[in-house]
């Protein structure tokens, strides 16, 4: 190597290499290392045993010696260390207690995530699949030539107050015959304007923008196996008409059958059709109530209006009273789980005090602390706890969407939406863990009632 660098150099490399002097650096090293080791390693032979125990290295109010160029760190406590070191050795009780406490977390997790899901869907409107108006008037049919359709179209979009004007139609009927089925009733909605403005949304695909487009719901998609740019044949008014599905919602009127088109599409198989709502969007939702007293003072007789029609606000009025009923069978079934894994816990943690008995009794008698001895049993259980948390809690969010759509499939409802509830970890991961705490410190209270002796004796 010198030779090489004094060459780059210009110059000749012409010395010795000594190699008695390198032959003796390395027995040199590491008889250093040797020397130094060992002096630090004979404060071993200092520690007192007990105290280690009781207090986990050192003695009280006392701080040891550091070594040079490093800070020493607290090792774990030994209770800690204890609970640890029986989960790797456990026996085969253990995975039956694993499995339980998953269960129980996943449970408790589930009754969290669900029923914050069903309160959240209460003002999701793609859930529900309706329109949000501010207003909503209703044409009555006896108006004559004093409030048609194009009249009160006009009247409102006079008015600087409203910002969009959507009209729709009654529920019309309308079937899907196939051959050796009975015809399957479906409902329909029929709307003159931009549906997107109403707060109507798509889960796939768009709104009906051409003559001949139709929107349909999920449930409807699923049972004849139709995506967005197949073709549906419906029978209405007599005749049998096909459609494109430009788009897919949710909706859970007709137990989700149904299906939403333009007027453009509607009046050439019903030629007397005309809309009987009127959905109006203002530029301030403010003075929705100042609109529709000038409306009902001046054009009362032909109409009636009012703030909302069925819409976020009635639907979270009718289904909010009956969230606390929801939350009370979830909370029983919980319950129920919370007492059979408290009974799981607390036969667990006195199987582990007679296994462990001899164990216990020599840490007991070499000084550590009765509150110590319980934290043993205690930091085992909330190990597993957290364990089955972290794999409960996300479990748990894939599966309440899956459990309220078992529960509500029946009535209609659309598909729920997984939701990562991490607000309700806050509630779950305290409950848990009080719980765990509880469950397994009052057992280990035993410990302390027997003797020393006989803990050591096995007896």
């Amino acid at each position: 190597l010198l030779d090489f660098m004094a060459r780059r150099s210009g110059m000749v490399f012409t010395g010795e290499v000594r190699g008695g002097i390198t032959a003796l650096l390395y027995p040199g090293v590491n008889l250093f290392a040797l020397v130094f080791t060992w002096a630090i390693v004979r404060r071993v032979r200092k520690v007192d045993t007990s105290k280690a125990i009781r207090f986990g290295f050192g003695s009280p109010g006392r701080s040891p010696r550091r070594p040079l160029f490093r800070r020493e760190k607290p090792g774990l406590p030994v209770p800690l260390f204890m609970a640890v070191r029986n989960l790797k050795t456990g026996s085969g009780g253990l995975f039956y207690t694993l499995f339980s406490f998953l269960l129980m977390v996943t449970l408790c997790s589930l009754s969290f995530n669900a029923t914050s899901l069903l309160e959240d869907s209460l003002s999701d409107r793609q859930f529900w699949g309706i329109p949000d108006p501010h207003l909503t008037f209703y044409r009555q049919s006896g108006g004559g030539d004093g409030l048609s359709d194009a009249r009160l179209r006009s009247l409102l979009s006079e008015n600087p107050a409203v910002r969009t004007i959507c009209s729709g139609s009654p529920r019309i009927d309308s079937y899907i015959r196939s051959e050796g089925e009975e015809p399957f009733a479906v409902m329909g909605y029929v709307y003159s304007g931009e549906m997107g403005e109403m707060g109507l949304i798509n889960n796939e695909g768009e709104h009906p923008l051409n003559p001949g487009e139709i929107s349909i719901t999920d449930r409807l998609a699923l049972k004849y196996g139709l995506e967005t740019g197949d073709r549906l044949t419906l029978f209405m008014d007599g005749m049998d008409s096909e459609f494109t599905v430009s788009g897919i919602f949710q909706n859970s009127d007709n137990l989700g059958y149904s299906f939403r088109m333009l007027d453009r599409t509607y009046i050439p198989i019903r030629p007397s059709y005309t809309p009987a709502h009127y959905y109006v969007r203002l530029h301030d939702p403010e003075r929705a109530k100042e609109v529709l007293n000038d409306m009902e003072s001046k054009y009362g007789m032909y109409m009636d209006g009012v703030l909302t029609s069925r819409t976020i606000r009635e639907i979270e009025r009718d289904f909010g009273s009956t969230m606390p009923y929801v939350k009370l069978l979830f909370g029983f079934i919980t319950a129920v789980f919370f007492l059979i894994s408290f009974t799981i816990i607390h036969n667990n943690t006195q199987d582990f005090i007679l296994e462990y008995r001899r164990s216990l009794g020599i840490l007991k008698a070499l000084g550590l602390s009765p509150s110590g001895l319980r934290s043993i049993g205690v930091y085992r259980i909330l190990i597993l706890l957290g364990a089955c948390l972290i794999v409960g809690f996300p479990l748990s969010i894939l599966l309440s969407p899956q459990l309220l759509n078992l529960a509500f499939h029946s009535s209609g409802f659309g598909a729920f939406p997984p939701r990562p509830g991490l607000g309700d970890l806050l509630w779950i991961v305290p409950i848990i863990t009080a719980f765990g705490f509880i469950s397994s410190w009052i057992p280990m209270g035993q410990t302390g009632e027997i003797q020393t002796r006989e803990l050591i004796k096995g007896e």
